[in-house]
């Protein structure tokens, strides 16, 4: 015979003592707003979009007022360059 063990929902019973240990993330240390020309906008609509370019990032602790600290990740800490075609630097 096959047993199928199912989820359960528990309830902490003993209060916790220790604070939750933060969690490390990377986020933007230096930054410079970029702009790229949307396609295909209709008249009278602003075809332009601004966002933010890291130049540089750090990692720490996530501080939540701050930062969208997620959840858990697979991956370790690192900040990536990614190709960034078609950007007018402002």
């Amino acid at each position: 015979m096959e047993t199928l063990k199912l989820p359960t929902l528990q309830k902490r019973v003993l209060p916790v003592i220790l604070p939750p240990m933060p969690q490390r993330v990377c986020t933007y240390h230096e930054l410079r707003f970029a702009s790229v020309r949307l396609p295909g906008c209709p008249p009278g609509v602003d075809p332009m979009v601004s966002f933010p370019v890291a130049l540089s990032c750090h990692c720490g602790p996530c501080r939540l007022s701050s930062t969208d600290c997620g959840g858990p990740r697979t991956q370790p800490l690192a900040c990536d360059h990614p190709p960034l075609p078609d950007i007018l630097f402002l």
